[in-house]
């Protein structure tokens, strides 16, 4: 079946019983996006880490389902994207920009995220919805250039 807008998909809260799928989608996308970062950047281990150490521990998780896999997942921690990872064909169906825009429902004020200065698409993605890049920094695991983008109600 083809999936040609995110109301096709099913978006349900994270569940333990996904966490490998998870990651393993988590660390594809990455791979994908980030081909040229260090190999030891891209083990499938380092991605259940952030999971278990950081993400499932301080966000609100959310995965999106084609056919019963996970093509995308949001975690959102108090005001902040912390990760939002979505396969590259699910990336043009609206999605992302759902999960954004709930994001933003859910924190009216203000929202903020980091992503690399080199995913030029991630953030035309984001000033597409408004948010503006507040602050350029080096990522500290990978020691890559950064930056913090920031959207405020208005």
């Amino acid at each position: 079946m083809m999936i040609s807008t995110f109301n096709e998909l099913n978006i349900f809260e994270y569940k333990e019983k996904d966490f490998k799928e998870l990651a393993k989608l988590f660390r594809d996308v990455y791979v994908q996006t980030y081909p040229s970062f260090d190999e030891k950047f891209h083990k499938l281990y380092r991605f259940e880490e952030i999971l278990r150490e950081n993400t499932l521990v301080n966000s609100q998780v959310w995965t999106a389902k084609a056919n019963e896999s996970i093509v995308g997942f949001l975690a959102l921690e108090k005001n902040f994207i912390d990760q939002l990872y979505i396969q590259k064909e699910f990336q043009t169906i609206g999605l992302g920009s759902f999960w954004v825009n709930e994001s933003k429902r859910i924190y009216s004020d203000f929202l903020e995220l980091y992503t690399f200065a080199c995913n030029e698409k991630a953030i035309s993605f984001y000033e597409k919805h408004n948010f503006k890049i507040v602050e350029k920094g080096v990522a500290p695991d990978e020691k890559m250039p950064d930056v913090k983008m920031r959207w405020d109600s208005e």
